[in-house]
């Protein structure tokens, strides 16, 4: 299995120099310094209390050692046994509300279920490659200039594919060839390694478990527990399938020696062309497409190791200086005619799989 050690520090070279021409250097950095503080417990010293007169005088053998403090309503009043101890506080609606009211669907949904696909691979574009997100006739994807400076993230991302370290699973409520309406669930999965070892890219087709953080388990309501990610509305108009659309997210994990810079991508959107409409077996020639929001990519660069980031010899606040130089927003989210998000689209394509149960 591939992995690349000095990715981190190959994807920032790679943006340096291609921001660099034309480009002031980053100013600043120390915004981002973190700084942790403790609080410590202060206590009380015991020092009049252990010495002085309450520890030999009336109060030992007097009324308050044998009198009403001891045995009278302080000790067994409302205090002990009243509403603040057995009332709403244990009982009420606020804590039964923090456990989840909802089930995981019965696996059988996806056991039985013919239609499940494995996104076996997907593929960062050129930037002249893409969805017309703004629909004024060109192709938007301004994440593609990452394959320009640095297309060994495809080489991570197809790695992790092959070893099943990234299973991403998709599941049609209702497989309909006719344009009619249905979703697609997106589910996070593991390879199912109960009858041997088995490696997706392989010969062998491998088996599959769905896992159970795929679904919104803190779902207040009654019923079944919904998919965290589902591209609705899908059709396919003879074998044209189109999912997705304004209200879509995908989780995009890009490898990064060890660890995933997950970039959230909105407005997610598939097309692509399947190769058998009785039966979803294939999809061929597709694409996802979205946007990442500035203020998500930020996130993202924040979520990342410090001890990571210290291999590379930059700071947080110096790789968001030079993303921003290479990938400038191009798509208004907002509707205030001021960009705030980058076009991104990636080439994708799907193979049967057959799920086993839940990991």
């Amino acid at each position: 299995m591939r992995r690349c050690t000095c990715l981190p520090l190959a994807l920032t070279t790679a943006l340096v120099l291609a921001a660099c021409e034309g480009a002031p250097p980053n100013e600043g950095g120390t915004g981002d310094a973190s700084q942790s503080s403790s609080v410590e417990d202060a206590t009380v010293t015991d020092g009049g209390v252990d010495a002085g007169a309450p520890d030999t005088g009336a109060p030992d053998t007097g009324a308050p050692d044998t009198g009403a403090p001891d045995t009278g309503a302080p000790d067994t009043g409302a205090p002990d046994t009243g509403a603040p101890d057995t009332g709403a506080p244990d009982t009420s609606t606020s804590d039964a509300g923090s456990s989840s009211g909802c089930t995981l669907p019965p696996i059988a949904t996806y056991t039985k279920n013919p239609h499940v696909n494995r996104v076996s691979k997907l593929q960062l574009l050129g930037e002249k490659v893409g969805c017309d997100l703004d629909k004024d006739g060109v192709p938007d994807n301004v994440a593609g200039k990452i394959v320009g400076v640095y297309n060994a993230a495809n080489d991570a991302i197809k790695d992790n594919l092959d070893d099943g370290s990234l299973v991403v699973l998709l599941r049609p409520t209702d497989w309909q060839t006719q344009g009619n309406v249905f979703d697609i669930e997106v589910l996070s999965g593991e390879v199912d390694t109960s009858k041997g070892a088995c490696v997706p890219g392989g010969a062998k087709a491998c088996d599959y478990l769905v896992n159970t953080s795929s679904f919104d388990q803190l779902y207040s309501k009654a019923g079944l527990c919904p998919p965290l990610v589902t591209f609705t509305p899908a059709t396919v108009n003879t074998d044209q399938l189109e999912a997705g659309g304004t209200n879509q997210v995908f989780s995009l994990p890009l490898p990064v020696v060890g660890i995933a810079l997950v970039l959230k991508i909105s407005q997610a959107q598939i097309t692509g062309t399947v190769t058998d409409t009785t039966s979803w077996n294939s999809t061929k020639k597709a694409m996802l497409c979205g946007v990442i929001t500035k203020y998500d990519l930020d996130k993202a660069v924040e979520a990342l190791p410090d001890n990571v980031l210290k291999e590379t010899g930059f700071d947080k606040a110096t790789i968001k200086s030079l993303i921003g130089e290479v990938l400038k927003p191009d798509i208004d989210t907002t509707g205030n005619n001021d960009p705030n998000a980058i076009s991104i689209a990636l080439g994708l394509e799907t193979v049967a799989a057959k799920v086993t149960g839940y990991n």
